[in-house]
């Protein structure tokens, strides 16, 4: 499909991005050398130092989206083995971040279609959350395969890392908004509460769906 990016384009995207990343440090230094003479010099400074942090944000939602655009479709493969794969790929990016645990209950051989698509983006999008927005020196990733008469799945991401439960429950980020429409669509409920030294989302979702 024509409107669909290939890895090779992101990784052009990624290279302009460095490019002008570099151009807007050099216009910075140069900005703060001549700041003591002009005025207008501390101005270009500080518009190369906002281009800087903007071009900063794109490369780091630019490595979040090839990072997902290279995991297997865990309706294809099996929910255990893609995060499995999601919780290795985070490891081997972040070593001296938070240590990640993923903490697996119950069979979840059985667990593909919509319902292990869901889970695993439930799980990808509030693992990136608490790597890229909190201090946590810990994240933990669970999936409980709950049986009986509750037959459901449960997913939940508990970080250490501080943070407003309220504030992230109000939030109206497309990523956040985007597993809550999912979820919903499969039966299932989002909620998200604070944690005993961070932040909590958990995700329910019945297994006849």
């Amino acid at each position: 499909m024509s409107g669909v990016r290939s890895p090779a384009n992101c990784t052009m995207s990624s290279e302009n991005l460095s490019a002008i990343l570099a151009f807007a440090s050099m216009i910075e230094a140069t900005g703060a050398r001549e700041q003591a003479k002009t005025e207008v010099a501390g101005d270009v400074a500080q518009d190369a130092r906002m281009i800087s942090q903007a071009t900063h944000r794109i490369m780091a939602c630019l490595r979040d989206t090839l990072n997902r655009l290279r995991h297997p479709p865990a309706e294809e493969l099996g929910l255990e083995a893609c995060l499995v794969s999601l919780v290795d790929s985070w490891r081997s990016q972040n070593a001296a971040q938070p240590m990640i645990q993923l903490d697996m209950q119950g069979d979840l051989a059985d667990v593909r279609g919509a319902v292990a698509a869901t889970a695993y983006r439930v799980a990808q999008e509030c693992l990136t959350n608490s790597l890229r927005h909190s201090a946590a020196r810990e994240i933990v990733l669970r999936i409980e395969r709950r049986t009986g008469t509750e037959n459901a799945l449960l997913i939940r991401v508990e970080d250490d890392g501080g943070g407003d439960a309220a504030k992230v429950e109000q939030s109206t980020g497309f990523g956040l908004t985007g597993i809550r429409e999912r979820v919903a669509a499969l039966g299932g409920s989002l909620s998200i509460a604070r944690a005993k030294r961070g932040v909590s989302v958990a995700a329910t979702i019945a297994r006849a769906a």
